[in-house]
């Protein structure tokens, strides 16, 4: 068994309910279709004339990280480092370039968000964060792998505090992007709507009124086990109400516990 823990600092979770942070939720505004409709307003204070044309897996990404930096001073951003987790890569991104090339107009600001790892420059950018950045694009429990990374990372002293990001944009049907749902009920089933998490990291702290986050490795799995992605939906209440939490996952390669400790 391999448990590795971490100060969770700050954190952001934009999803069908609405926008959470340490302030708080914010619900959605009327007439907006949650996550994929995320405004600049709703993000910043301030006129940013890039986020308009950013794609949605780099807005949701751009917007979690600027949402959970807000609430915290970073020790250091020249030491701070950028993990990204996306299961399905720009798949989005590339099928919406794809179209455009065959409707004979090819789109550079979509060509330039093909990589998976767009999204990092931006906040990179943005946030003047020079610490190392990784990202993992598809594969197995992609952001418990960084989870993991960024810990470890943190504990060798290759940077002072980690920024973590989750994005989870991938359509139902990849081939057909005409329409943006969000948790959509289609006989009986319900199709996720895009999610993102972003949690801030730090070495352990010994104060009191902060959030511990722990993973730990197993040999079996529990048998109501989560998958990646739903063991990181499950963290967003108990961050926003302050309850502790330890999610049994099963997905892949890797087979645990990720957990949540407020002292």
């Amino acid at each position: 068994m391999t448990k590795l823990s971490a100060t969770l600092c700050s954190f952001c979770a934009i999803h069908e309910g609405g926008i959470d942070t340490l302030q708080g939720r914010t619900a959605w505004e009327q007439g907006q279709a949650g996550p994929s409709s995320i405004s600049r307003s709703q993000v910043l204070s301030t006129p940013y004339m890039a986020f308009g044309k950013l794609n949605l897996p780099d807005k949701l990404a751009f917007s979690a990280a600027a949402l959970t930096l807000r609430d915290h001073t970073l020790i250091d951003p020249s030491q701070t480092a950028i993990f990204l987790a996306i299961p399905a890569g720009s798949l989005s991104t590339d099928r919406a370039y794809s179209i455009s090339v065959e409707e004979g107009a090819p789109s550079p600001a979509l060509f330039s968000a093909t990589l998976p790892s767009s999204a990092v420059a931006d906040i990179a950018i943005f946030h003047h964060l020079k610490g190392p950045n990784v990202v993992s694009a598809g594969g197995d429990a992609p952001f418990l792998s960084l989870l993991e990374y960024a810990i470890l990372s943190i504990g060798c002293g290759k940077c002072t505090e980690a920024l973590l990001l989750f994005i989870d944009e991938t359509p139902e049907h990849p081939y057909d992007l005409s329409v943006k749902r969000d948790c959509v009920i289609e006989d009986g089933v319900t199709t996720p709507s895009p999610f993102a998490l972003a949690l801030l990291l730090g070495r352990m702290d010994a104060t009191q009124n902060s959030m511990v986050i722990s993973l730990e490795r197993r040999q079996t799995a529990s048998c109501d086990a989560n998958r990646d992605s739903d063991a990181l939906r499950g963290l967003v209440r108990p961050m926003q109400s302050g309850l502790s939490v330890q999610i049994p996952v099963c997905d892949g390669g890797f087979i645990g516990y990720i957990s949540l400790q407020h002292s």
